[in-house]
């Protein structure tokens, strides 16, 4: 519920909403072809039953694979994004570690040039 009024985004309700909206999705799946094979027997009583018996089925199913897919879809969508998050922290991380590395390894280069020990005055 805090999710639902959650203006502002701060929170994911999706992990939670999720199983509900398939389940509604899923009597969702079952409804419509029954109600479709209410209105072609008032047309036709023989077509809504053959409707009802072998059309029906498959639309269920249909609609019901469908939404599965969508959703397993969404949550692996969902899942790159975490972990393409995680792995710009990361490289952030050893952005800035390099630069912590770098900057006293470029001190030292200077002051090891400055000190000449291995060239000799020419006698």
């Amino acid at each position: 519920m805090r999710g639902l009024v959650d203006i502002r985004f701060r929170r994911v309700s999706t992990r939670t909403l999720l199983p509900i909206i398939y389940v509604l999705f899923l009597l969702m799946s079952v409804a419509i072809p029954i109600a479709i094979a209410v209105a072609v027997v008032q047309f036709a009583v023989l077509l809504g039953v053959l409707f009802l018996v072998f059309v029906a089925p498959l639309l269920a199913f249909a609609m019901a694979a469908t939404m599965r897919l969508v959703f397993e879809f969404l949550i692996s969508i969902h899942r790159l994004g975490s972990k393409v998050t995680h792995m710009s922290k990361l490289a952030d991380d050893i952005h800035t570690s390099l630069n912590e590395v770098a900057v006293p390894m470029s001190h030292l280069s200077e002051d090891v040039r400055a000190v000449q020990f291995w060239r000799f005055k020419k006698r």
